[in-house]
């Protein structure tokens, strides 16, 4: 939210967390983690936001490291290095990872196209532990902040009534649920 406020010079602030849907790592033609090896091809989105999402789920994994010096905004995979294994990547438009995976070994997928496409998120062979600022956030022009229909706003994200709803619809499985969420 930072880096849009200072880039599209505006004054937004976070109002409340809505559910939001993890990446996970998924493949066709893998059944375990255990099946890497050299030469093994990993599709990644190419937005650097979201492809530095997808190679710290690696980075997890050993498979690869990523520098210390590394950026969100202006990730790029000459931040990355071997590890345990030589990977090789294809960059993809997100959107298209997922129709993709019999092309590759594994596919770094977001949780969203997962969800829109009648899969489960669960069924990821790894998924990512998300950052907080990785997550969905509600936000408002700050000035804004005092006005009843923002209060009204961040009641309804953080409602029992929303967290009903979500809960009793399957899509929503292994989606990362609001902390307010934890008071109702």
């Amino acid at each position: 939210m930072e880096g849009i406020n200072a880039e599209q010079n505006m004054d937004m602030m976070g109002i409340a967390f809505a559910p939001s849907a993890p990446q996970g790592l998924h493949s066709k033609k893998h059944k375990s983690l255990d099946e890497v090896q050299d030469g093994t091809t990993v599709a990644l989105p190419n937005d650097p936001v979201n492809q530095e999402r997808a190679v710290r789920i690696l980075e997890e994994l050993g498979w690869v490291k990523v520098k210390p010096d590394a950026g969100t905004t202006d990730f790029n995979l000459n931040s990355v290095e071997p590890d345990q294994y030589e990977i090789k990547f294809e960059v993809l438009d997100p959107a298209q990872i997922l129709v993709s995976l019999e092309d590759v070994d594994y596919g770094v997928v977001n949780g969203n196209y997962i969800a829109n496409a009648g899969k489960k998120i669960t069924d990821a062979l790894k998924i990512e532990n998300t950052p907080e600022e990785h997550r969905v956030i509600v936000t408002i022009d700050k000035k804004n902040k005092d006005a009843q229909w923002a209060k009204d706003l961040k009641a309804a994200y953080e409602s029992s009534e929303f967290e009903e709803y979500i809960n009793s619809e399957s899509k929503y499985d292994g989606f990362i649920l609001p902390e307010a969420w934890k008071n109702n």
